[in-house]
């Protein structure tokens, strides 16, 4: 008995979910853009927040907007749970070839870093450390945080591939 919502700006991605829940009778409410373009969410709507993948696709100024608009959705107590790159990422190391768009010192250690690769997107690891350091703040409660190299996997039959991620838990106050 929860309602479920799931924003994703791939249609591709809104239609997979759709049919897996009709198949499966589940109820789900869906919306097919960004996150910042979802609708304004009455406070505290939501008891859970889970967000996969998102953060090491936005300029680094965008994630503690992201962060502050996530615990508005959230009721006291409601759980969030995040994953995001770290510079333990084996690209990491190419990526400091591209250009910088967070407007930082290559050598800052305590901010997440934001690249452009050569197809125009963008690409932000979060410094070890980074995913307490954004919750840090009094509205948030870290609960578990995992900072390492993720399981192998392949995305479609692309090569296989790790990432530096941070796994992270937070409970809102």
């Amino acid at each position: 008995g929860m309602s479920v919502v799931g924003v994703d700006p791939s249609a591709v991605a809104i239609d997979t979910v759709r049919r897996r829940a009709r198949r499966e009778e589940l109820s789900l409410e869906t919306y097919c853009g960004g996150v910042f373009d979802y609708p304004t969410q009455p406070p505290g709507r939501f008891g859970g927040v889970l967000c996969f993948g998102l953060l090491q696709l936005l300029p680094a100024p965008e994630i503690p907007r992201l962060v502050a608009r996530f615990n508005s959705w959230l009721r006291p107590g409601g759980l969030l749970l995040l994953t995001a790159w770290t510079i333990d990422d084996p690209s990491y190391a190419l990526a400091c070839r591209w250009p910088r768009v967070d407007g930082a010192n290559a050598d800052e250690a305590i901010t997440p870093r934001s690249f452009r690769n050569p197809d125009g997107e963008i690409r932000t690891y979060l410094p070890l450390g980074g995913g307490s350091a954004l919750f840090a703040a009094d509205d948030w409660l870290v609960r578990d945080c995992w900072e390492g190299l993720g399981e192998e996997h392949r995305h479609g039959k692309g090569p296989w591939e790790r990432h530096g991620e941070l796994r992270l838990v937070a409970v809102s106050r």
